[in-house]
């Protein structure tokens, strides 16, 4: 699957914080392509062909400011634990969920502590229009908070279901779009959830194997 483009540019121009399921293999070393921005944007453009805008994972809001187009879910600091998704899906050759779309439901680093963040009707909006561009008519939305999946199931006034891995999920349609979503546990748990981690890596595997693939 590839995405045009102009699609790339139109996410970037209106969404700075959008971004794709895909690293250069040396991240997160000293001197990776995620490091250098120039070379960052050049990498998602010049890979477009591996990108799945039908799989969209979505976390709360970004925890610092962006340095560049694409950086977002990309910093090789090890306080964002960002090399833990790539680690989980590319490394772990989940290849229906390589390449997907990547965005916040709020845009703005409104506040570090997540505890502060609550999503609005405005912050739904502004992630429909995202899938709008997209162009697809059904997405596997990936939900890597809690408060995230509950800011969309209460838009959509949704009956949850119970998955293995204690993966919830529901589906909706909005503007002739059909919505798959699902709550997974957050890949920047540590301390006393470092456990859930683990249980993450499982949550993808199980969504990359037995149900994207068999809905598909």
């Amino acid at each position: 699957m590839s995405v045009p483009l102009t699609t790339l540019r139109q996410l970037r121009e209106q969404f700075p914080g959008s971004s794709w399921a895909l690293w250069s293999e040396e991240y997160p070393d000293e001197g990776c392509i995620e490091e250098q921005p120039d070379q960052l944007v050049e990498f998602i453009e010049s890979n477009k062909s591996q990108l799945n805008p039908e799989v969209v994972f979505v976390s709360l809001n970004p925890s610092s400011d962006l340095p560049t187009d694409y950086a977002n879910f990309h910093s090789p600091s090890w306080k964002h634990y960002d090399e833990r998704i790539k680690e989980f899906v590319q490394e772990n050759e989940l290849g229906n969920l390589t390449g997907g779309y990547m965005t916040d439901i709020v845009p703005d680093v409104a506040d570090p502590n997540s505890a502060n963040v609550t999503p609005d009707t405005a912050d739904i909006d502004r992630f429909s229009t995202q899938l709008s561009i997209l162009d697809k008519s059904e997405y596997h939305v990936i939900c890597f908070t809690g408060k995230t999946f509950e800011a969309l199931k209460s838009n959509f006034g949704a009956e949850v279901q119970q998955h293995q891995h204690n993966i919830e999920s529901f589906t909706e349609s909005i503007e002739e779009k059909t919505l798959h979503v699902y709550r997974v546990w957050f890949y920047g748990l540590y301390g006393v959830h470092q456990q859930k981690v683990g249980e993450l890596e499982k949550q993808l595997k199980y969504l990359n194997d037995e149900v994207i693939e068999s809905a598909e």
